[in-house]
């Protein structure tokens, strides 16, 4: 365990680890390797005051952690926790132990990063994009800049993210420096949105290249805008200082098909109704911010409603997803 004082900046340097495992921290990243004899089996992303952990399904299975979300930004590493503090090292070193200690050289997959058991490389197997002549330039996943400016690739070997660079520095793959990423032509319900801000979001899939804060909506296309609301456990005035934050409250029902958005300013007398009606003929993508992590919830249809002297807009989804490149609903409810 680390002690209380451990912060981001020396917290890999308080780990005391076994031989043959190292960390690797890459200039300008947050982002943290780790490896046993050079393969790779965990990574973590340090925060201000916390880091999330991430690793093989079947290894935090082994040492009995049946509950996490998962990723696809990470390669086979797609078991994460989020937010550990930087005191609490128990489960990062239970991985560590239990791959020093239970992960034979025969068990090994000599992929270049990564290691297995009897199912892991059965699940390696079928998914044979991972295995491949590194060498051989690829296209990656996405590419898109980070709140510094700096390019960001996703790559298209092993889903790694990683600043702009000749070669992945998880699995070695060479980047494709000349071809765009590959195009994103759905987007449905589940969609995974883990650690993105809302223009990282846009950039991804609407083919945007914006940098830094930027509002809760967007306007797609005249029939077409996307939304970041904050869902409230109830529909009581919020707290916030500006905007929607100080006015709005956004609810969500249980089967996540309706989300109500409540104006509280009720008071002034100058209230401009036309300011706060629906985008009319438009539908609207919405992504939510639940527990600090937006989710995406589908395609909704709106309508201005009246109840308590409240101003009230209700939104209910008619699809599932989108096609992005036609702009044609999926899966209608």
């Amino acid at each position: 365990m680390a002690d209380n004082y451990v912060t981001r900046e020396n917290f890999i340097e308080s780990l005391s680890l076994p031989e043959g495992v190292e960390a690797l921290k890459f200039n300008g990243m947050n982002r943290v390797h780790f490896k046993y004899n050079e393969k790779g089996f965990l990574v973590i992303d340090m925060k201000a005051s916390t880091y999330n952990l991430a690793s093989r399904p079947e290894f935090f299975r082994a040492i009995g952690i049946t509950k996490h979300d998962v990723t696809y930004n990470l390669g086979l590493n797609r078991a994460i926790i989020w937010d550990i503090p930087y005191s609490d090292t128990t489960v990062l070193f239970k991985l560590i132990n239990y791959i020093v200690g239970n992960v034979s050289e025969e068990a090994v997959i000599d992929n270049g990063h990564d290691f297995g058991d009897n199912e892991a490389l059965s699940d390696t197997n079928d998914n044979s994009e991972i295995i491949s002549d590194i060498n051989a330039p690829k296209v990656p996943k996405n590419r898109f800049y980070g709140s510094n400016g700096e390019l960001h690739l996703i790559c298209g070997n092993c889903g790694t993210e990683f600043l702009q660079a000749p070669r992945c520095p998880e699995c070695g793959q060479l980047v494709d420096q000349e071809s765009r990423a590959e195009s994103r032509n759905t987007l449905v319900v589940g969609e995974n949105l883990s650690g993105m801000k809302i223009y990282e979001i846009i950039n991804k899939f609407f083919n945007k290249n914006y940098t830094g804060w930027m509002k809760a909506s967007f306007d797609i296309n005249d029939n077409l805008w996307a939304w970041f609301p904050k869902i409230y456990e109830s529909n009581i005035k919020p707290n916030g200082n500006y905007g929607g934050t100080a006015m709005w409250s956004n609810t969500m029902s249980a089967d996540r098909k309706t989300v109500i958005s409540m104006n509280h300013d009720t008071g002034t007398g100058t209230f401009k109704l036309e300011k706060h009606t629906p985008r009319k003929n438009r539908s609207v993508l919405i992504f939510a911010r639940i527990n600090h992590r937006f989710e995406f919830l589908g395609v909704f249809d709106e309508k201005l409603v009246l109840e308590n002297q409240i101003r009230t807009i209700r939104h209910d989804r008619i699809a599932k997803g989108i096609d992005l490149s036609t702009f044609e609903l999926i899966d209608k409810d």
